[in-house]
């Protein structure tokens, strides 16, 4: 069907036994009259979904004119990019994207959340109770002095027990994090 064509529901709309005018009111017209015969009508959804799919631009179609029209195609583009996005499968976020839809997840999507949670009850369990020590040695008020070797050794390893990345240690020691490597590889070694 072009835009031209009729619509194939039109035999059995309302809007056909009337005055055609009633459905094109002049700009800042009254067009709660063609509304009202629009509300009792069967088949105003089809109607109204006709001149949406094909952008009608003017008249009251499905008991809407074209501002309203306008502003219901606005809300559904938005509500369908947030809905209908494309769901990246074998992923938690696909997981997740089909849980937004109310939809049951694929197999994929379905696996690596599992696995996501299994990950996060794992990384959990090696989290310590405790919070990790704030280790400090400070020489003054304003600037820790620098830390000697078996001093920095020492704290190293007591925060590698809670699980630290050396960054982490790094930040918590005041120090670089290629230092704290060294010592991690002396300790190794």
């Amino acid at each position: 069907m072009t835009a031209i064509d009729p619509p194939r529901f039109d035999s059995q709309a309302l809007c056909a036994e009337i005055d055609p005018d009633l459905w094109f009111p002049e700009k800042g017209g009254n067009s709660r009259p063609a509304k009202q015969v629009c509300q009792s009508c069967e088949v105003r959804d089809q109607c109204l979904q006709y001149a949406l799919d094909r952008d009608v631009r003017f008249g009251i179609w499905g008991g809407l004119s074209e501002r309203e029209r306008r502003r219901l195609r606005v809300i559904r583009s938005r509500a369908g990019q947030r809905a209908t996005g494309a769901i990246n499968h074998g992923t938690e976020g696909g997981y997740k994207a089909h849980r937004r839809r109310n939809e049951d997840a694929c197999a994929d999507c379905l696996a690596a959340a599992r696995l996501a949670k299994g990950l996060r009850r794992t990384a959990a369990a090696r989290q310590p109770s405790v919070a990790p020590p704030t280790i400090a040695v400070a020489a003054g008020p304003s600037r820790p002095r620098p830390w000697r070797d078996d001093e920095l050794a020492k704290a190293v390893a007591q925060l590698r027990r809670y699980g630290m990345t050396y960054g982490e240690m790094a930040t918590q020691l005041n120090t670089t994090i290629s230092r704290v490597q060294a010592v991690v590889r002396q300790a190794a070694a």
